[in-house]
């Protein structure tokens, strides 16, 4: 390695297709346009971008601009994914472009899955349904859970039924028409009609069974009414 700094009497070359490389006193290469190793030891640099490569690893922070900075395709260009940035509204988009199906995966397996035709499956990479889930038939195993932090709902399978209840110590309630409560299933397992607090009012086209009370046990019946015959 020649040291510029003791160098005297040298005139500053300039590198051409007939001469070696020329450096100036500052050791910056002039008029190269193509540059070609087997190994760079060090970082390559820009002004824009200072750390394009280094012995260590890339810096945690990488910074792209454009409406469209990142694209990705497959070898036959059939299917690409892209991530843009929307230049008004700064709204971020993932996905593909193409009509191909997106899926998001962990632990190397496929979890989430969007079709072109908007189709979301969990757990199921064929969607059928606007939300297609397969779970498993463990016992108890919930579908979801949803909560506010006080109040617990949960839809649940074992292999035999479909649960759809309160993991809490609160009434499961069903209502109609932006109404209010109309039918409750109370926490001591009592069924209420318009009345949220205690079952009074029962409202069908047809009672199969027998209906009773604490003080009539037969109020009606699918036979005869209690000790009294037809006539």
């Amino acid at each position: 390695m020649i040291d510029l700094s003791v160098l005297s009497g040298i005139t500053l070359g300039i590198a051409s297709a007939g001469k070696l490389i020329a450096v100036d006193s500052n050791r910056v290469i002039t008029n190269i346009n193509s540059l070609s190793a087997s190994q760079f030891t060090g970082t390559l640099l820009t002004a824009a971008q200072p750390n394009i490569t280094s012995l260590g690893t890339l810096s945690s922070t990488l910074n792209i601009s454009g409406s469209t900075p990142l694209t990705c395709n497959n070898s036959l260009l059939s299917s690409t994914c892209s991530l843009s940035v929307d230049s008004v509204s700064g709204d971020q988009t993932f996905g593909s472009t193409t009509a191909n199906k997106f899926h998001l995966r962990t632990n190397g397996n496929r979890k989430i899955t969007i079709g072109s035709t908007g189709l979301v499956g969990t757990n199921n990479t064929a969607p059928a349904r606007q939300l297609d889930i397969i779970g498993s038939t463990a016992v108890n195993s919930a579908l979801y859970q949803i909560t506010d932090g006080i109040v617990t709902c949960q839809q649940w399978f074992d292999g035999t039924q479909c649960c759809l209840q309160t993991f809490s110590n609160h009434p499961l309630t069903f209502a109609a028409n932006s109404g209010s409560i109309q039918m409750s299933i109370l926490t001591n397992g009592n069924v209420s009609v318009a009345n949220k607090l205690s079952a009074s009012t029962l409202s069908a086209t047809t009672l199969t069974g027998t209906l009773s009370t604490a003080a009539q046990t037969n109020i009606t019946s699918l036979g005869n009414l209690a000790g009294h015959p037809p006539t």
